[in-house]
């Protein structure tokens, strides 16, 4: 995180911050002019939220979501939506991600940002390389292998005797045979 400072940021003014280390005067002309405001994105910006570990990853200290991945907002003007960080550093270091391609983590580690750990696969081989791919048996112990398992349209793995055992039980509860 960075250090907060009591003056404001803006050059040559030394008057005591109000927020986003902006004075009053200063803040409310970002606020209201669209061509004043800063990146929210910037390169500055998201270096304050990294911290690099022995590793190599680039480890996100920002918001994250449930599910382990950084985060941030775009500004409202965009949107307002959340942006995941990856895709945020990516496009900054790297460029835009290609179309129909998605980021995988090559270090299976959703906090890392760092771009040389990123790589724009299809969806179906980032599901095959995520870390359900590691698993060898379903979640009713059936072996995952080349007879019993079955690739779906979306690209997830699903157990064979699991699915005809779904199906046959959804087939008895209406009167099917």
């Amino acid at each position: 995180m960075r250090p907060h400072s009591t003056t404001c940021s803006f050059p040559d003014c030394g008057t005591p911050v109000k927020s986003r280390d902006l004075c009053n005067k200063h803040y409310l002309r970002w606020w209201k002019t669209p061509a004043f405001k800063p990146k929210l994105h910037s390169l500055d910006r998201l270096a304050e939220c990294v911290i690099i570990s022995e590793t190599g990853c680039w480890l996100w200290q920002g918001c994250r979501d449930s599910n382990g991945y950084g985060h941030l907002r775009t500004p409202i003007r965009e949107g307002g939506k959340y942006v995941k960080a990856h895709l945020a550093v990516y496009r900054h270091l790297v460029g835009p991600v290609p179309e129909g391609l998605e980021l995988d983590h090559l270090c299976c580690n959703p906090p890392c940002v760092n771009p040389d750990h990123l790589e724009p696969v299809t969806h179906e081989e980032n599901m095959r390389r995520g870390l359900w791919a590691t698993k060898r048996h379903c979640p009713q112990g059936h072996p995952y292998d080349e007879t019993n398992t079955y690739i779906a349209s979306r690209g997830d793995r699903q157990c064979r005797i699991c699915m005809y055992t779904r199906n046959r039980n959804r087939r008895l509860a209406v009167g099917w045979r």
